[in-house]
């Protein structure tokens, strides 16, 4: 599977987790295994949690970036 696409759907999974446990208390190894990959993997692509979620926030602003502008464009 390309990496791009893995790291999307880890990005995803993340924020699913984040959001219902709470960022102090989600492990990397949770994450992982959630997704039944390797930590190595995991690890591969994000250098640490903190890089896992400064990810999830990009994501998070790009959408509501596109919810804005189509907010604006319903408007005209």
């Amino acid at each position: 599977m390309d990496k791009t696409v893995v790291k999307e759907h880890i990005v995803l999974a993340a924020a699913k987790s984040f959001a219902q446990k709470g960022v102090k208390t989600v492990r990397m190894d949770d994450i992982a295994a959630g997704l039944s990959i390797s930590k190595r993997t995991l690890y591969e692509l994000f250098h640490d949690k903190e890089d896992l979620l400064l990810d999830v926030m990009k994501l998070h602003r790009e959408e509501m970036q596109e919810i804005g502008r189509a907010s604006c464009r319903e408007r005209v």
